[in-house]
């Protein structure tokens, strides 16, 4: 910029001083505004607009990269840490270091496997030219929640570059095979499983290839999250199997149910306080009920229901028999409209991805379910909805046309059947707002990691007791940096709060590591590309010179003229 300043003061004071000396007479006003003219063409010849002066290309050799090919190179050459360095080729901590040994830098070229998270930073603003290299053998995309609630059924998915025909196992900590699936031909996979007791579970996933030698495996840690226990009210115009089956699992699952079954007229079984009033409801998450208990149920019992339901409490409709037109016709003001249809009775849900065996044949009412913006809960394997939910105020309304779901535990698949009930419980029952910490997924030893949502005096606690500070970045409210030291689980103690995160160690999931990265910085490359447009100047530079080179040849062939004419007529110029 500097340069560029005193340029174009010398360029001005150049064409004031032959302004001054220009002879007057003819064509002088043309000649004076020709010297301007040329001069500000000049200018922008030595110093193109769009076009940083200070500017060239990095060359930055980054992990992966063979440093004896970029030794010859013309630019200059930074080496980040994990290369070998030859010729002379510069080693640099970060690339924040390279940067400020070469100010002028406005392109980088990558080459290797990418920038860190650290050098991605430095680099924003900058024009990146990368060349993914090819990924390596193994799991190079996975997804994977880092908590779960107790009882609901989690999934791990993601891709295997390079092992065609291969498979993928689930297994948990004592080896036994919790699921697994063939790859498919672009290398995905899915498989879920069911989070059972709270805690730290650890499992794992092995990659197998076809001629079943392991290829990779990888720790997959999950903590299950006991929560506070949901409130849950049961009403049952008639005791039937399916009741049996899930008060049994929401014991098992530590959900506070209470139940009230009717027997016969005036007669009913009760497990705990069921009353249908304000208060009552106002301290249950969720409610369940048929379609005969449903008419049972006074005029004002019902509007105190449903204005629960409008302040947030969860309402689950069973269909266990005959609709009455007014049970039909309360449940249509809720936006859920069911009519009889000419269908098969029986049914099958889809099988959960990895999991052994066939799809359980259970039985369903011959109806269609119809609701406004509604959402499908349940579908059986034929696409058909067996159960959905809509929005009512600032709670949830479910129905279901499903009837025995206790088959499933009966035929041995009880992880079906206490996922599809933990779904139906958390997707329609209150929510509840919990301030949670948010951690980088998948920590490693020695990266730098993101803590946020939390409070100053929070600290982070590893397995042998050890205790490391975090800072709050007052750039950032809230978040602060951690650089964990050894793998394995630690705790984010936040006052009160404990927050559970396991940290890889370096030699795990190396595949994905690196997929990781490579995707990131090609990411980064397409979003600063071509931001300097440097591929346009000497075009634009081109033009401009041959502009300047016609006026700077005409001025000439009129300084002769203007020459000619006073030598002709025997006087000096004026």
């Amino acid at each position: 910029m500097m340069a560029a300043l005193v340029c174009a003061g010398v360029l001005a004071a150049a064409a004031l001083i032959a302004a001054w000396r220009s002879p007057r007479g003819a064509w002088w006003r043309t000649r004076i505004g020709g010297q301007f003219i040329a001069a500000i063409l000049l200018w922008l010849i030595l110093f193109p607009i769009g076009e940083s002066q200070t500017g060239g290309t990095l060359v930055v050799l980054t992990a992966g990269a063979d440093a004896r090919g970029a030794a010859n190179a013309h630019e200059p050459v930074v080496a980040l840490p994990g290369v070998e360095v030859a010729g002379r080729v510069t080693r640099v901590p970060d690339l924040a270091s390279g940067l400020r040994r070469h100010p002028g830098t406005t392109r980088l070229l990558v080459i290797g496997d990418g920038l860190g998270l650290r050098d991605r930073e430095a680099a924003h603003g900058l024009d990146i030219a990368f060349d993914p290299p090819a990924l390596s053998r193994g799991v190079v995309e996975l997804g994977l929640p880092d908590r779960v609630a107790a009882g609901a059924t989690w999934r791990v998915s993601g891709t295997v570059a390079d092992v065609a025909g291969g498979r993928v196992e689930l297994r948990d900590r004592s080896d036994a095979l919790i699921a697994t699936q063939a790859l498919a031909e672009d290398g995905r996979f899915e498989l879920d499983a069911r989070a059972k007791l709270a805690g730290r579970a650890q499992f794992e996933l092995r990659v197998i290839a076809a001629d079943d030698a392991r290829v990779e495996t990888l720790p997959l840690p999950l903590f299950v999250d006991a929560g506070a226990a949901m409130r849950v009210v049961l009403i049952a115009g008639a005791p039937d199997a399916e009741l049996r089956a899930v008060r049994r699992w929401a014991a098992d699952a530590g959900i506070a149910m209470s139940s009230r079954i009717a027997l016969s007229r005036g007669i009913a079984l009760r497990d705990g306080e069921v009353s249908v009033d304000a208060q009552r409801l106002g301290e249950t998450d969720l409610v369940i009920i048929d379609e005969r208990a449903w008419a049972s149920l006074g005029r004002a019992e019902k509007d105190t229901l449903l204005e629960a339901v409008e302040r947030g409490l969860g309402l689950f409709l069973r269909v266990t028999g005959p609709l009455p037109e007014s049970v039909l016709r309360d449940w249509a003001d809720l936006g859920i409209r069911l009519s009889a249809a000419d269908v098969a009775q029986s049914t099958r849900l889809p099988a959960l991805a990895g999991t052994l065996g066939e799809p359980v044949g259970l039985m369903r009412r011959p109806l269609r379910i119809e609701a406004d913006d509604g959402v499908a809960l349940l579908s059986a394997d034929d696409g058909s909805t067996l159960a959905v939910r809509v929005v009512r105020g600032h709670g949830r309304v479910g129905v279901s046309i499903l009837l025995d779901s206790p088959r499933l535990a009966q035929a041995g698949d009880s992880q079906r059947f206490g996922a599809l009930w933990s779904r139906t419980f958390s997707v329609l029952a209150r929510a509840r707002g919990v301030t949670a910490i948010a951690v980088t997924p998948r920590a490693r030893v020695d990266q730098r990691s993101s803590v946020c949502g939390i409070a100053e005096g929070t600290h982070v606690e590893a397995a042998d007791g050890t205790q490391a500070a975090l800072r709050i970045d007052p750039r950032v409210p809230g978040c602060a940096a951690w650089w964990p030291q050894d793998p394995g689980w630690h705790v984010v103690v936040d006052g009160e709060s404990r927050h559970p995160v396991f940290v890889w160690s370096a030699i795990d999931a190396i595949a994905l590591a690196r997929a990781e990265t490579i995707q990131a910085t090609a990411h980064l490359a397409g979003d600063h590309a071509g931001m300097t447009a440097a591929t346009s100047t000497p075009a634009r530079r081109g033009w401009i010179f041959l502009i300047w080179l016609a006026i700077v040849g005409a001025l000439w062939w009129i300084e002769r003229r203007v020459a000619a004419s006073y030598v002709s007529e025997g006087r000096p110029p004026a």
